[in-house]
């Protein structure tokens, strides 16, 4: 096995193998050397180290191979999806509903939007937060935000996994207060596994000025109650006495909202069994409607600030 990221080789003797180790100078076709995550660097850096044992090395330099095929297959389903998403159904219908409240503007028009703040995207190595991740990276690029402008935060994300994002240009926070996040300037806040309270949450923070906010996640109708119908009338939504999420509750009724059905699931199901029925039936249930959600802003003609809180936040916020 060849790492491509260090193609220059040696060959040391194993035990039962040989193994096949870059040159650590080793550069990429064009001249200059091609960037890993760091967790790879650092691992690549501890494999050369020359006071460790012959058989030390050979381990680390085969868990260095073993990293680097993932990371690898990362890169190419990462590619995948951001190509195909790019030109599906889905795409253009998230595209429209940008353009609809007021984020960005036809023709690459500058966005309104400054900063995305991403939360609970989930482990990377799974299919619906890779394919998650593939929608952030398309929306920066329609609202023209740079990646260092899009935060990002999930408890469940490993060592590596906070590498391979600040690899990918993101800013990693450390917390995020449990959404408690009061901003200054326009923010998207994509939350593609966002509970209820961490929605609630987000709105409390920004009470008094929730027009600089716009929520891509859960419908918030179901984030009040989850047996909430989207063909509810706002009227019914207000006369809810009692909520889950009493923040959200306060607001529902001049809240901006398109539904963002996963219509690029549904055509891969659909597409399966004339594409390959002899196996169709056994993949029947593997691929879900992982990139439903709704796109919720808050107009800004609406005096927020006049709307009467419904309690106030127990604990501390932080600013963006």
């Amino acid at each position: 096995f060849s790492c491509p990221t260090k193609e220059a080789a040696t060959m040391l003797s194993c035990a039962d193998s040989m193994v096949a180790v870059p040159d650590a100078d080793a550069s990429s076709p064009n001249g200059a050397p091609e960037p890993e995550p760091m967790y790879l660097q650092k691992l690549w850096s501890m494999a050369s180290d020359v006071s460790l044992q012959e058989e030390e090395r050979n381990a680390l330099r085969a868990k260095y191979f073993d990293q680097c095929t993932k990371w690898r297959t990362l890169q190419a389903r990462l590619i995948t999806a951001i190509t195909n998403l790019g030109v599906s159904e889905f795409w253009a219908s998230m595209c429209q509903a940008l353009r609809e409240h007021g984020l960005c503007g036809d023709c690459g028009s500058p966005a309104t939007v400054r900063n995305v703040v991403c939360l609970c995207l989930g482990n990377l190595g799974d299919h619906a937060p890779l394919y998650q991740l593939s929608v952030l990276i398309l929306i920066l690029e329609r609202l023209g935000v740079h990646h260092e402008k899009c935060f990002v935060f999930d408890p469940c994300h490993s060592p590596e996994e906070i590498d391979v994002l600040k690899h990918l240009g993101f800013t990693v926070l450390d917390g995020s207060d449990d959404a408690r996040i009061r901003v200054r300037q326009m923010t998207l806040f994509y939350m593609p596994h966002g509970d209820f309270g961490l929605t609630n949450n987000l709105i409390a923070a920004n009470f008094d000025s929730l027009h600089q906010i716009a929520v891509l996640g859960n419908n918030l109708a179901w984030v009040c109650n989850p047996e909430e119908q989207d063909t509810t009338s706002a009227a019914e939504r207000m006369d809810r006495t009692m909520s889950r999420a009493p923040f959200v509750q306060k607001v529902l009724a001049a809240v901006k909202e398109t539904h963002l059905q996963d219509t690029f699931a549904s055509k891969v199901r659909s597409q399966l069994p004339r594409l390959a029925p002899r196996i169709s039936n056994a993949f029947a249930n593997s691929v879900c409607d992982s990139l439903d959600c709704t796109l919720s802003t808050f107009p800004p003609q609406v005096p927020w600030a006049h709307i009467s809180r419904a309690l106030e936040p127990a604990h501390r916020e932080s600013a963006l």
